[in-house]
């Protein structure tokens, strides 16, 4: 089975699900947190237990994990009564990060104690550490009123493990896969203008057909997105 944990709305996630019908791909979302039938040993053995997609499975039959949220709010949690909300929010998160670090399976991205994509960086961090990992930055510019300056031209690439996927030169591809991996992710969005780096972000476009082809692979899957 494969699981891909993400907000009931996000219609990627859920267009990704029905793509890999044949691998037995589910959502998981809040309320399969708030369904009893967990079991999930911290520092102790024995068989663990999940709830996915409204059915109890053994975490050992899951193959893959895709992580689409950086963490519940409690505004996320309708079914839950408005004053826990917060509380039940926060235990949701907690208990996720503990979950999804312990499995034995590829989790793409795994969590921090930031978000339960990855780590969060703004943008400045993320300028840092491309700057750390010798990318050319590019130009700031913060300019009012109207301009005759043509719209640069910024293009995406989609890194999936150690694959990119984008319109761009390969040493630019490279680029974003080493700025990956100085992250310590296996999922990101970088986008370049030209060769330079603009900015970054841990979610992708899962969506595209070559993009959910390459998480397939990632995963250790024989078949075919």
């Amino acid at each position: 089975m494969l699981v891909v944990l993400a907000h009931p709305r996000d219609e990627q996630a859920r267009g990704l699900v029905e793509r890999w019908a044949a691998e037995d791909a589910r959502l998981l979302s809040m309320r399969d947190l708030s369904s009893p039938g967990w079991q999930h040993r911290v520092g102790g053995s024995g068989a663990e237990v999940a709830v996915v997609g409204g059915e109890r499975v053994h975490v050992s039959a899951l193959r893959g994990v895709v992580t689409r949220l950086p963490g519940f709010i409690d505004t996320d949690l309708v079914h839950i009564a408005p004053e826990d909300q917060g509380y039940v929010a926060a235990e949701m998160n907690a208990f996720l990060a503990s979950w999804l670090s312990r499995l034995p399976c590829p989790v793409l991205n795994r969590p921090t104690a930031s978000s339960l994509m990855g780590p969060s960086l703004g943008l400045e961090r993320w300028l840092a550490l491309a700057a750390r990992c010798g990318l050319p930055l590019a130009a700031a510019r913060r300019e009012v009123g109207v301009s005759d300056r043509p719209p640069s031209r910024v293009a995406a690439v989609t890194v999936v493990g150690q694959r990119w996927l984008g319109e761009v030169e390969p040493a630019v591809g490279a680029q974003a896969v080493r700025l990956a991996a100085a992250a310590g992710v296996e999922l990101l969005t970088a986008r370049f203008e030209g060769p330079a780096f603009v900015s970054a972000e841990l979610s992708i476009e899962v969506g595209e057909p070559r993009v959910a082809e390459a998480l397939l692979e990632r995963l250790g899957s024989r078949a075919r997105a």
